[in-house]
């Protein structure tokens, strides 16, 4: 009498292996965009455990500090108009739309022009809109800056809760083009890609 054979389904040969119980543990799940999207971007690490916070709607804005009976500023500190949420800090207040608007005529990047953007349901459905799917050195320039835009509106958000003091959207812009070009200088190459294409592009 012929002995039963054991054949592992998971592999191609029908033989076990460790890595075909790894991947077997994934199945099923949702895939991550965090890895494309902030963790493989060139930015310092503080702007990517910002954006990946962020990107989860877990700051400290005043709708979640009001949810948590935390003393807070109920309005947006930019434009003084609408409940302080994220996705309104970050995508409706005026002013921050026109820093992505002033940022996206530098960089020549259309993306971040707030009047191509569709209604944004959540951040990270509006992120990735924002930079898209490819994968070209643009594409990847283009999500450091986008990183670098968001964290440099949320400073200024924190500077006029904390601080009391306030800087003009144009002096934000101006700063964002310098913090750009000292990122490209400690080595974001990709973000380079921005500012070397010609004009005509």
């Amino acid at each position: 009498m012929e002995a039963d054979t054991i054949v592992w389904t998971r592999t191609a040969s029908g033989d076990y292996s460790a890595k075909s119980v790894y991947n077997m543990q994934f199945e099923g799940g949702l895939l991550s965009l965090f890895p494309k999207m902030v963790w493989k971007v060139w930015a310092p690490a503080k702007c990517k455990f910002f954006m990946w916070i962020m990107l989860q709607n877990r700051v400290w804005t005043a709708d979640r500090l009001m949810l948590r009976e935390r003393p807070n500023c109920f309005f947006c500190q930019l434009c003084l108009r609408n409940l302080e949420t994220a996705l309104h800090l970050f995508t409706e207040c005026p002013v921050a739309c026109f820093i992505w608007s002033s940022v996206s005529a530098w960089s020549r990047c259309s993306g971040m022009n707030p009047t191509t953007w569709d209604t944004a349901r959540d951040l990270t459905t509006w992120f990735f809109d924002l930079v898209g799917n490819s994968t070209s050195k643009e594409a990847k320039g283009a999500c450091s800056l986008s990183i670098l835009v968001a964290w440099s509106i949320w400073c200024e958000r924190n500077r006029r809760v904390f601080d009391d003091a306030v800087k003009t959207p144009s002096r934000i812009v101006e700063e964002i083009k310098e913090t750009a070009r000292f990122w490209v200088s400690a080595g974001a190459k990709n973000l380079a890609t921005i500012f070397d294409r010609p004009s005509s592009e």
